[in-house]
Protein backbone atom coordinates (compact mmCIF):
# COMPACT_ATOMS: atom_id res chain seq x y z
CA UNK A 1 0.00 0.00 0.00
CA UNK A 2 2.77 2.44 0.95
CA UNK A 3 4.65 1.62 -2.26
CA UNK A 4 1.57 2.30 -4.38
CA UNK A 5 1.04 5.66 -2.67
CA UNK A 6 4.68 6.61 -3.27
CA UNK A 7 4.34 5.52 -6.90
CA UNK A 8 1.19 7.60 -7.33
CA UNK A 9 2.83 10.67 -5.79
CA UNK A 10 5.91 10.26 -7.99
CA UNK A 11 3.76 9.99 -11.12
CA UNK A 12 1.67 13.02 -10.15
CA UNK A 13 4.85 15.03 -9.50
CA UNK A 14 6.24 14.15 -12.93
CA UNK A 15 3.01 15.18 -14.66
CA UNK A 16 2.97 18.51 -12.82
CA UNK A 17 6.66 19.10 -13.57
CA UNK A 18 6.10 18.39 -17.27
CA UNK A 19 3.21 20.89 -17.34
CA UNK A 20 5.41 23.54 -15.71
CA UNK A 21 8.11 22.92 -18.31
CA UNK A 22 5.61 23.25 -21.17
CA UNK A 23 4.32 26.53 -19.73
CA UNK A 24 7.88 27.83 -19.42
CA UNK A 25 8.71 26.92 -23.03
CA UNK A 26 5.50 28.53 -24.27
CA UNK A 27 6.24 31.67 -22.25
CA UNK A 28 9.64 31.84 -23.92
CA UNK A 29 8.03 31.39 -27.34
CA UNK A 30 5.68 34.32 -26.67
CA UNK A 31 8.64 36.44 -25.53
CA UNK A 32 10.69 35.44 -28.57
CA UNK A 33 7.90 36.39 -30.95
CA UNK A 34 7.57 39.77 -29.21
CA UNK A 35 11.33 40.36 -29.59
CA UNK A 36 11.20 39.55 -33.29
CA UNK A 37 8.09 41.69 -33.69
CA UNK A 38 9.87 44.65 -32.06
CA UNK A 39 12.82 44.22 -34.43
CA UNK A 40 10.42 44.06 -37.38
CA UNK A 41 8.76 47.32 -36.31
CA UNK A 42 12.15 49.03 -35.94
CA UNK A 43 13.09 47.77 -39.41
CA UNK A 44 9.80 49.10 -40.79
CA UNK A 45 10.35 52.52 -39.21
CA UNK A 46 13.77 52.76 -40.89
CA UNK A 47 12.79 51.28 -44.28
CA UNK A 48 9.05 51.94 -44.69
CA UNK A 49 8.61 48.23 -45.38
CA UNK A 50 8.94 44.92 -43.59
CA UNK A 51 11.68 42.55 -44.81
CA UNK A 52 10.47 41.10 -48.10
CA UNK A 53 11.72 37.56 -47.67
CA UNK A 54 10.40 34.80 -49.88
CA UNK A 55 11.60 31.88 -47.77
CA UNK A 56 11.73 31.37 -44.03
CA UNK A 57 11.50 28.42 -41.73
CA UNK A 58 8.31 26.45 -41.80
CA UNK A 59 6.83 23.90 -39.47
CA UNK A 60 8.22 21.03 -41.56
CA UNK A 61 11.86 22.10 -41.78
CA UNK A 62 12.76 24.05 -38.66
CA UNK A 63 16.47 23.87 -39.39
CA UNK A 64 16.03 26.60 -42.05
CA UNK A 65 14.82 29.03 -39.42
CA UNK A 66 14.97 32.55 -40.76
CA UNK A 67 17.82 32.01 -43.24
CA UNK A 68 17.91 35.65 -44.34
CA UNK A 69 15.90 37.43 -41.64
CA UNK A 70 19.14 37.60 -39.62
CA UNK A 71 20.62 39.77 -42.37
CA UNK A 72 17.67 42.15 -42.47
CA UNK A 73 17.22 42.54 -38.73
CA UNK A 74 20.88 42.46 -37.66
CA UNK A 75 20.84 46.15 -36.71
CA UNK A 76 17.70 45.75 -34.61
CA UNK A 77 18.18 42.46 -32.75
CA UNK A 78 21.48 40.83 -31.83
CA UNK A 79 20.35 37.23 -32.37
CA UNK A 80 17.11 35.97 -33.90
CA UNK A 81 15.68 33.69 -31.22
CA UNK A 82 14.77 30.11 -31.96
CA UNK A 83 12.39 27.69 -30.30
CA UNK A 84 13.53 26.48 -26.87
CA UNK A 85 13.40 22.86 -28.05
CA UNK A 86 15.90 23.62 -30.81
CA UNK A 87 15.84 23.56 -34.60
CA UNK A 88 15.81 19.77 -34.87
CA UNK A 89 12.39 19.60 -33.20
CA UNK A 90 9.04 20.05 -34.90
CA UNK A 91 8.64 23.34 -33.04
CA UNK A 92 9.77 26.50 -34.81
CA UNK A 93 9.02 30.10 -35.70
CA UNK A 94 7.70 31.23 -39.06
CA UNK A 95 7.75 34.64 -40.74
CA UNK A 96 5.88 35.58 -43.89
CA UNK A 97 5.71 39.02 -45.47
CA UNK A 98 2.33 40.28 -46.73
CA UNK A 99 1.06 43.10 -48.94
CA UNK A 100 4.38 43.84 -50.67
CA UNK A 101 6.21 44.48 -47.42
CA UNK A 102 3.41 46.41 -45.71
CA UNK A 103 2.30 43.53 -43.50
CA UNK A 104 3.57 40.29 -42.02
CA UNK A 105 2.70 37.30 -39.94
CA UNK A 106 5.03 35.70 -37.43
CA UNK A 107 4.11 32.48 -35.69
CA UNK A 108 5.36 29.96 -33.19
CA UNK A 109 4.24 26.63 -34.60
CA UNK A 110 3.23 23.84 -32.26
CA UNK A 111 2.98 25.66 -28.97
CA UNK A 112 2.47 23.04 -26.33
CA UNK A 113 -0.57 24.43 -24.54
CA UNK A 114 -3.80 25.57 -26.17
CA UNK A 115 -4.15 28.54 -23.82
CA UNK A 116 -0.90 29.95 -25.24
CA UNK A 117 -2.18 29.58 -28.81
CA UNK A 118 -5.38 31.39 -27.87
CA UNK A 119 -3.41 34.49 -26.82
CA UNK A 120 -2.09 35.14 -30.32
CA UNK A 121 -3.57 37.92 -32.38
CA UNK A 122 -3.16 39.79 -35.61
CA UNK A 123 -4.98 40.20 -38.86
CA UNK A 124 -2.70 37.90 -40.84
CA UNK A 125 -2.89 34.94 -38.50
CA UNK A 126 -4.08 31.80 -40.15
CA UNK A 127 -7.40 30.77 -38.59
CA UNK A 128 -7.25 27.13 -39.67
CA UNK A 129 -4.12 26.26 -37.70
CA UNK A 130 -4.11 24.84 -34.20
CA UNK A 131 -1.51 25.19 -31.50
CA UNK A 132 -0.02 28.26 -33.15
CA UNK A 133 0.83 31.48 -31.35
CA UNK A 134 0.60 34.23 -33.94
CA UNK A 135 1.17 37.95 -34.30
CA UNK A 136 0.63 39.92 -37.45
CA UNK A 137 0.09 43.24 -39.15
CA UNK A 138 -2.18 43.34 -42.19
CA UNK A 139 -1.27 46.71 -43.65
CA UNK A 140 0.48 49.84 -42.40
Amino acid sequence: MVISIIGFLATASMVMLNNVRMKARDARRVGDIKQIQTALELYYDANNSYPNIVQSADHINCENRFPTLDTYLGNYISVIPHDPLGPASRYCYYYNVKNSGQGYVIMAYQVELTETAAKGEGTNCYPDTTNVYCKGVNYR
